[in-house]
């Protein structure tokens, strides 16, 4: 197999993989702030993304809303999925992966 093709072929597995890591990383982060919202009665903003707001309705019973932004959420796991690409093809800035030379390859 040409080394060229497989090394594409395993950039855009890690891309594509990167982008459904990063998915999962903002829905269970979205998860814990609308339980903690709801558990403290506070409100949660992050900015562009979501606001969740926390509070006791009819004195003892606890509730919460949630108004987001799916541009927001969506721009979210871009930003995610590119770094974590970059940090596992180890091209983020200052740090270089592993160099083999020619002879190591031969």
């Amino acid at each position: 197999m040409n080394s060229s093709i497989s090394t594409k072929s395993g950039a855009a597995l890690v891309a594509l993989l990167s982008l459904l890591i990063s998915t999962g990383l903002v829905l269970i982060g979205g998860m814990l702030f609308a339980a903690a919202a709801f558990g403290s009665g506070a409100t949660i903003v992050i900015p562009w993304v979501a606001t969740f707001h926390g509070f006791a309705e009819g004195g003892d019973s606890p509730a919460m809303t949630f108004s987001g932004s799916w541009g927001g959420a969506g721009v979210l796991v871009v930003a995610l999925a590119t770094l974590i690409t970059l940090v596992i093809n180890g091209t983020v800035v200052g740090r270089s992966g592993p160099t083999r030379t020619d002879a190591q390859l031969r």
